[in-house]
């Protein structure tokens, strides 16, 4: 027996009632090596009520930008001690009324004593 009706739309659940909705942001990371570092910036449009009201997602962000940086400065062979992580900054966007752009920036130094094959 099985347990999809006819096109596989599921007997026991049928179509889905409710929207589904996308995350409520949007993200964008970059990693660029500039002279002596390498910069790692994030930059997050999420609405401005989940990152006023929602501390959890605050942390979750922070820590998984700040697993990035760390996964990055192991990649150059830095220990990530020596990674510059200040604290995130966040402005209102003017073009889309009720959200807000969270900007986060790592700044990773080279390691001079290691040798790059280019």
């Amino acid at each position: 027996m099985t347990l999809l009706n006819k096109k596989g739309v599921s007997v026991i659940n049928r179509h889905t009632p409710q929207k589904v909705n996308n995350r409520p942001y949007e993200e964008f990371t970059v990693v660029k090596k500039v002279d002596d570092f390498v910069l790692l910036m994030r930059n997050v449009a999420i609405e401005t009520k989940v990152m006023e009201n929602n501390a959890v997602w605050r942390f979750k962000t922070y820590e998984a930008f700040k697993d990035k940086a760390i996964n990055i400065s192991e990649e150059y062979g830095v220990d990530f001690d020596e990674v510059e992580l200040p604290m995130p900054s966040e402005k209102p966007l003017k073009c889309l009324e009720g959200y807000s752009e969270v900007l986060f920036v790592a700044r990773i130094p080279t390691n001079v004593a290691r040798k790059e094959v280019q």
